[in-house]
């Protein structure tokens, strides 16, 4: 009886284990700037938008984020004028002491901040209130991932955000701050395109003459999925290359399309592709994965 209990036990245990998804470890650097001020005010900014890339990937549950190093043990002020090679390889050198598969840093453009307008902001007084001056900020800047094993730049975009609508301030700086607050939405847009989303296929909802009608993924509000969008069903396996490297083997088997994003963590999906192979590897014990399609 124990014998057949342990091997439920071990059974379920290594179903459960195959079935966690394999996060990717990144370390997160601190952006830079070849503005020469970079070491006052502009450091701020790029301290801040180093912090809004980490709280995006430790949110989305989906990588292992490693302690960054700090910046100003390695990189000197001299060594701005060095170039993004000469930068790009400090980062690749601590990336690979923290472990990590990926690194992702960043320049600051430009940064400015102009007076939008004056308002009329009530003080703490009834019937009081006084003109203030209001600014709106902006920043532009590039956003990068490098490959720590190969020092290659996996994907670079150039981004910009502005300060919220609604938020006044007095001040050039605060409405600087802002704006690189602000900027968790594009951040977001550029980890998740260069970073695809897999959602494991939880169970199939609805099935009819041994094809699947309906399945149910693991993924919902938390990972910004919405009714109608498209994902494509992949199995995924890993194969050792004749060198000893292991990759990734990706096989297409369906396609399906959210049609309620039930809460945040499952969405239900109405399948139009696949539907006997998704059905078939799932009574299997194979791990499905949904992943969005390419635009």
């Amino acid at each position: 009886m124990k014998r057949a209990a342990l091997i439920v036990f071990s059974i379920l245990f290594m179903f459960n284990v195959q079935a966690q998804e394999v996060k990717e470890t990144v370390g997160i650097f601190p952006f830079t700037s070849s503005q020469y001020n970079y070491w006052s005010r502009y450091r701020n900014y790029a301290n801040g938008l180093s912090e809004v890339v980490v709280d995006a990937m430790v949110n989305s549950q989906r990588f292992t984020v490693v302690d960054r190093t700090n910046f100003d043990d390695v990189l000197k002020e001299g060594d701005l004028q060095k170039g993004e090679d000469f930068i790009e390889g400090l980062v690749v050198a601590q990336g690979k002491k923290l472990g990590a598969q990926y690194a992702i840093t960043g320049t600051i453009i430009s940064a400015s901040a102009d007076k939008a307008s004056t308002s009329k902001i009530p003080v703490s007084l009834p019937g009081v209130s006084r003109n203030v001056s209001s600014y709106f900020g902006s920043i532009n800047f590039t956003i990068k991932i490098i490959d720590v094993e190969t020092g290659q730049i996996k994907a670079s975009e150039t981004l910009k955000s502005v300060s919220a609508a609604n938020f006044v301030v007095n001040t050039p700086e605060d409405a600087i701050s802002n704006a690189v607050t602000n900027s968790d939405d594009e951040i977001l847009k550029f980890i998740n395109k260069h970073f695809k989303i897999r959602a494991v296929v939880q169970k199939v909802r609805l099935e009819k003459k041994g094809e699947a009608k309906e399945i149910v993924i693991e993924g919902g509000t938390a990972k910004g999925f919405k009714k109608g969008q498209m994902f494509e069903i992949k199995e995924i396996s890993i194969v050792q290359l004749s060198n000893g490297k292991e990759v990734e083997q990706v096989e297409t088997v369906g396609e399906v399309k959210i049609i309620s994003v039930d809460n945040e963590y499952f969405s239900t999906c109405k399948v139009y592709k696949g539907g006997d192979m998704i059905k078939s590897k799932i009574d299997k014990g194979v791990v499905l994965y949904a992943m969005p399609e390419v635009d």
